[in-house]
């Protein structure tokens, strides 16, 4: 089991804000390549994650279900595909694994406007390339959290992470809308094609940076695949803080997918807002999250991580249960605080929750621990997005289009507000610090 430099994990001081990061950072130039070159992904991936389901509604006629099916296969490769790829990433140069992954999804994104110039697009293809990107976006999500720490050092990983954090929330404020706009332009399919440059970008940056990967360590035989992977499992799985925080994200994922997945459907067939509308709507709540990264650090040191993590994931749900008050009085009053207040209190979780679990953990399971909890917080997603389009079915041929979709939202925020519970009842709620553990 790892456990923190004191013994008791909710009262160990924090070591990783022991110097001034900022200016380290900011004269970092090898990790502003990195942020530069993720800033420019996340808004690719902004705008497609608009462009994607809007095509699918718009041009192809999707209803409930096929949006979740969609997003079930965007993220069902992340519990199928996280573990082995977190031993992969800690046996290998994790550098050369995100670049690779960047070029493979560059080819599967370009398909989709490639396919809609020809005439050729489906949900079939849809469903294809949402399976190859979730598989890709997998690995590298894997590799990225594990490469970090290597790459600015242990004590500068809050800051690290609040920085990408922050390009993460820019691009949720600015890509919505500019999708929005792109969509209305040049119509959902060909919008995709600024995601597909966006990789380009990403792995160029990556094959810029110059500091040397420290070497990774080399298992002595074959059969010490099967043990690694059982390795993160089980020191995530007894560890006294990270079992809890993975529990709590898996609830609240499978809430919060039970939301998103009729939310456009609600926006555009209940709210009937046009695309540049709906992108202005996630465009509020991106500019919320770029306040929610930028204080999430301060709030963690002044209120302490438990009460961080807590208030910041019951406050995510609490936003989408607001949404649906929508449909019973302008759109403006009630949706527009209730996507502020999901722009705000997502990054706020994840930033501290990444950078806890970066610190707890020896470097030489970073890449487990990581895939371990993609595999457990994620694995919720396809159930939530199946859940969210069958329950949304069932509602509207009972209540009515509109009225089952609002409920739907309601009942996927209510799941998520309930997430805090493994927070608040769990010895989690009294940690204050923590204390990198050593190798």
């Amino acid at each position: 089991m790892a456990r923190s430099a004191g013994g008791d994990p909710t009262t160990v001081n924090c070591q990783y804000h022991s110097r001034g990061m900022r200016a380290s950072l900011w004269r970092d130039y090898d990790f502003l390549r990195l942020w530069g070159g993720q800033s420019a992904s996340a808004l690719g991936d902004r705008i497609s994650s608009l462009a994607i389901p809007t095509a699918a509604i718009l041009l192809l006629h999707a209803d409930a279900l096929h949006i979740g099916l969609l997003y079930v296969c965007f993220y069902l490769p992340y519990p199928l595909l996280a573990l082995p790829a977190g031993v992969l990433v800690d046996r290998v140069p994790r550098r050369p694994v995100l670049v690779s992954c960047d070029l493979a999804r560059f080819v599967a994104v370009i398909s989709i406007p490639a396919a809609a110039a020809t005439g050729h697009l489906s949900l079939l293809q849809l469903y294809g390339v949402g399976l190859i990107q979730g598989a890709l976006t997998t690995v590298f999500s894997v590799a990225y959290r594990a490469y970090l720490p290597s790459l600015v050092g242990p004590e500068s990983v809050v800051e690290g992470n609040s920085r990408l954090q922050s390009s993460e929330s820019a691009a949720q404020t600015a890509g919505p809308g500019v999708g929005g706009v792109l969509i209305q332009l040049l119509g959902a399919a060909n919008t995709v094609l600024v995601d597909s440059i966006s990789f380009l970008v990403s792995a160029a940056t990556l094959r810029w940076i110059r500091r040397p990967e420290p070497p990774p360590e080399r298992p002595t035989a074959r059969s010490a695949f099967r043990s690694e992977l059982r390795e993160g499992l089980d020191v995530l799985w007894h560890h006294p803080v990270l079992r809890w925080t993975a529990a709590c994200v898996a609830t609240s994922n499978c809430g919060q997918m039970v939301a998103r997945t009729v939310f456009l459907l609600f926006a555009y067939q209940a709210l009937r807002l046009p695309p540049v509308l709906v992108g202005l709507l996630l465009l509020l709540q991106g500019l919320a999250g770029v306040g929610g990264a930028a204080v999430a650090a301060r709030f963690e040191r002044r209120l302490g991580v438990g009460f961080t993590l807590g208030a910041s994931i019951f406050g995510e749900g609490l936003g989408w249960a607001l949404l649906p008050l929508g449909l019973f009085m302008p759109a403006a009053i009630a949706a527009v605080p209730a996507m502020l207040l999901v722009g705000f209190c997502g990054p706020i979780w994840e930033v501290t929750n990444v950078s806890l679990r970066q610190a707890l953990v020896p470097a030489r399971l970073q890449g487990r621990i990581h895939a371990s909890h993609l595999a457990i917080a994620f694995g919720t997603i396809p159930i939530g997005a199946l859940l969210g389009g069958w329950l949304a079915g069932l509602l509207q041929h009972s209540l009515g289009s509109g009225r089952g979709l609002a409920l739907t939202l309601a009942l996927g925020g209510l799941l998520g507000m309930s997430s805090a519970a493994w927070i608040a009842g769990t010895p989690v709620r009294r940690l204050r610090r923590a204390a990198p553990v050593p190798a």
